[in-house]
């Protein structure tokens, strides 16, 4: 007992119960304005792309950023969950992040030579040039590394930090895509740049400030430096997981270039423009839900840290879905009517991507990656299924049909294995049951 001493008096006393819960609401309203501002950029940014792109030139700005989507996640490769999970259970924050970065590099360099592989592929389809896709695609790398700064943020409880890092990548997309768009640039290149170089400004201000802690950290491990071993096992096992669900979430964006005209990849990404919307809710919900329960939380106080932003969800994806078909032709003109289904099957697959994210964060941060990955496993089956069965048909519509089914899947085994792993306290998984007793295996994944 008297070793925890000195890091309890060096904690700030947890705040009443009744003050935590009158804070919890604002707090979740701030982050989602926040979040909310970036697909509100969107929307605002589209009608300008739509109208000096036209769909052709839509699909190639899609057919180059699209892939670095999946791409991001998968240089990750499980290392920021591994991060937000050892930062939120009070582990030495400046010893996480060190071995994060080092865990994290090698994986990104990897998945940036696939792309570069990829890139003949998408050139060929698109007439884009292979060397501005090799250009554009090295962002993968800052993009791992950028996650990992992220995750430390988000174990800490810094989500002001976070949420000033996605306004300041919004505010920047803004004035990069008006601006050209108002001087007439009709090259899909020139929006590729601004994209680009918007997401590194925003990336900048995670760097900026020291690192400081939302709230108390868990005693049993504050301070203590994880070993590089228990990191590993972690990363490896959430990779399952976070890998699955990003390509089931965005493996038709990737495949679709190779499968599709550009003109339907460019109804399917305004589609996924619109329908992505309130996906924001899911972002901050997992985020939250993610720290709450890596700290030990649990019942009404885990539920609380995310009730607001999971309503809003809920409420997006409706209200989106019955304004679509008049708002889309109107906010991106009549040559993109053709994209109302897609938007709203997607908007379908919005709301259970929402409960996937929640399921998934919460069974991550009760120490849980291995088991938790088969939430996400569940969801990639039904996107390489389907999309196997219909590649020679495949079109805008059908691939928002394969989107939503593949989130179905995906919830429905998230709602079954929550139940079955229980709530701890901060100290009631160790470090090697972190990532899955060898007798059991394994656990949840995560996302942030």
């Amino acid at each position: 007992m008297g070793s925890a001493d000195p890091a309890l008096a060096a904690m700030p006393a947890p705040a009443p119960p009744q003050a935590r819960r009158m804070a919890v609401v604002p707090a979740q309203l701030r982050s989602l304005a926040a979040y909310g501002v970036a697909p509100t950029v969107g929307i605002v940014t589209a009608p300008f792309l739509a109208r000096a792109l036209r769909p052709e030139g839509r699909g190639e700005l899609a057919g180059v950023m699209q892939p670095i989507t999946l791409a991001g996640a998968l240089a990750g490769l499980g290392v920021p969950a591994a991060v937000a999970f050892y930062t939120g259970r009070g582990y030495s924050q400046r010893s996480v992040l060190r071995i994060g970065y080092l865990a994290t590099l090698p994986s990104a360099v990897t998945v940036y030579l696939g792309l570069c592989a990829y890139a003949p592929v998408v050139a060929a389809r698109l007439g884009v040039p292979v060397p501005v896709l090799l250009a554009s695609w090295a962002i993968v790398v800052l993009s791992a590394l950028v996650q990992v700064k992220r995750a430390s943020w988000q174990g800490l409880g810094r989500f002001g930090r976070l949420d000033l890092e996605r306004t300041g990548y919004a505010l920047a997309r803004l004035v990069g895509v008006v601006g050209p768009a108002l001087a007439g640039v009709t090259a899909a290149t020139g929006y590729v740049a601004a994209y680009l170089a918007s997401f590194g400004l925003g990336a900048a201000l995670l760097w900026c400030g020291g690192p400081g802690r939302c709230g108390p950290a868990p005693v049993a491990d504050a301070g203590r430096e994880p070993t590089r071993r228990e990191v590993r096992r972690y990363s490896w096992l959430a990779a399952i997981g976070t890998i699955s669900l990003s390509a089931g979430n965005r493996l038709d964006q990737l495949l679709l270039p190779a499968a599709t005209s550009s003109r339907q990849l460019g109804f399917y990404a305004v589609a996924v423009t619109v329908a992505e919307v309130p996906l924001i809710a899911a972002t901050v919900a997992a985020r939250n839900l993610m720290h709450a329960a890596s700290t030990g939380r649990r019942g009404g106080d885990l539920v609380r840290s995310a009730s607001v932003v999971l309503a809003a969800g809920a409420g997006g994806c409706l209200g989106t879905a019955v304004l679509a078909p008049s708002a889309v032709p109107f906010v991106f003109g009549p040559a993109f009517a053709p994209s109302v289904r897609s938007v709203q099957i997607l908007l379908l697959g919005s709301g259970l991507t929402i409960g996937v994210l929640s399921c998934t964060a919460v069974v991550s941060g009760r120490g849980r990656p291995g088991l938790g990955s088969l939430i996400n496993v569940a969801g990639l089956a039904v996107t390489v299924v389907g999309f196997a069965v219909l590649w020679g048909r495949m079109d805008s519509e059908l691939a928002s049909a394969v989107s939503a089914a593949s989130q179905a899947a995906a919830l429905a085994v998230g709602l079954v294995l929550l139940r079955r792993v229980p709530a701890g306290g901060p100290g009631a998984v160790g470090p090697s049951e972190a990532a899955g007793p060898a007798g059991r295996g394994g656990s949840a994944a995560s996302t942030e």
